[in-house]
């Protein structure tokens, strides 16, 4: 049996189009409340996972990570946070370091609103 190109394209649409909508349902469920209706939701998650692969990013925690922070923090927390821009724009770093910094600042955050 022989896959072609466009089945394999296909399937990865389709795997990237689940992604995202798995995505959206996680950050609406964390956002019971929030102003934001699904739509722009999820149009905001598709921007931020094209945001997050601009930077490196491949897999799917390490997205979810990002698009979480962006949700959380403002889609310009990855230029308006200083040890997050800097991580991001070295080429150098393990995908892995860099989302594990950018949550860093998502717990701390996190942290900061519960203490409020």
């Amino acid at each position: 049996m022989k896959i072609k190109a466009v089945q394999i394209a296909a399937f990865v649409q389709a795997e990237n189009d689940a992604f995202a909508e798995r995505l959206t349902c996680s950050l609406h469920a964390r956002r019971a409340g929030a102003a934001d209706p699904p739509r722009e939701l999820s149009e905001l998650v598709r921007a931020q996972i094209a945001r997050a692969e601009a930077h490196g990013l491949q897999t799917e925690w390490q997205i979810a990570v990002y698009v979480t922070a962006a949700a959380a923090l403002g889609v310009d927390f990855d230029t308006r946070i200083e040890a997050v821009r800097e991580v991001l724009a070295d080429r150098g770093a393990p995908l892995d370091r860099k989302a594990r910094i950018i949550l860093a600042h998502l717990d701390g955050a996190a942290a900061a609103a519960e203490g409020s």
